[in-house]
């Protein structure tokens, strides 16, 4: 028989380890003096050790673990158990996957705004307004209510009317990427207000003008806001 040194020395285990599973029951030693306490353990407790290692090494708890050490459990037992363990590994590996997925997708974007594209500013007047037209099979997202738009479907236009508002003017940019990629657009209009003694009046309007949709990644996409003169 080993002592507790030699054992933990031939398995690569620590003798905190083993007291421990001593002392939870889940690794007792084949014999312990009782004149000094010293702990002793057997050729046959090698193979329990490294399955207890295995074990724990797929994440299994210590309590799981104790279940599966039972001899009185049935061998279906055990498999439906690592069985389940298995499902919840998958569970996990495909939640990590997803969050890596957009843990990368939130790092592009970053990369994009550190490095601002330029961006040409357009100013639209008011009687140039219908010439913010959106076709019916273009997506956008118009921040205002439905009571305040209409589609004039023989021009194929977007009118957009503010019924207790004097007419606005639009400044206008195309950002190239994704919706949630807008950010530069957002800062370089605001940057051109604030140079020029403009302000925002209302709510933004982003408009898809080229790809499948506004989530697109070569998305082209229009980013309008009402705006007015300082002076």
């Amino acid at each position: 028989m080993f002592r507790i040194g030699e054992f933990a020395r031939f398995t690569h285990t620590s003798v905190k380890t083993l007291r421990f599973y001593d002392r939870i029951d889940l690794l007792k030693p084949n014999y312990t003096d009782p004149a000094n306490g010293y702990r002793y353990y057997g050729l046959d407790q090698i193979e329990t050790l490294q399955r207890i290692l295995a074990l724990k090494a797929m994440g299994l708890s210590l309590d799981e673990i104790v279940r599966f050490l039972d001899p009185a459990l049935p061998e279906a037992a055990v498999t439906e158990l690592l069985m389940q363990r298995r499902t919840e590994l998958e569970t996990q590996l495909r939640q990590i996957r997803e969050q890596l997925t957009r843990l990368n997708a939130h790092l592009r974007r970053l990369e994009k705004e550190r490095t601002m594209p330029d961006y040409t500013i357009t100013l639209i007047a008011p009687e140039q307004r219908t010439n913010a037209a959106v076709p019916p099979e273009v997506q956008a997202i118009i921040h205002i209510s439905t009571e305040d738009a209409r589609l004039d479907e023989q021009e194929n236009r977007l009118l957009l009317i503010d019924a207790d508002a004097a007419p606005q003017w639009l400044l206008s940019t195309v950002h190239r990427g994704a919706l949630q990629t807008l950010s530069p657009a957002f800062r370089a209009l605001a940057a051109w207000m604030q140079a020029n003694g403009y302000r925002p009046v209302g709510p933004p309007r982003e408009i898809l003008r080229e790809g499948a949709t506004l989530q697109a990644e070569d998305a082209v996409i229009e980013l309008q806001i009402p705006v007015t003169s300082n002076r």
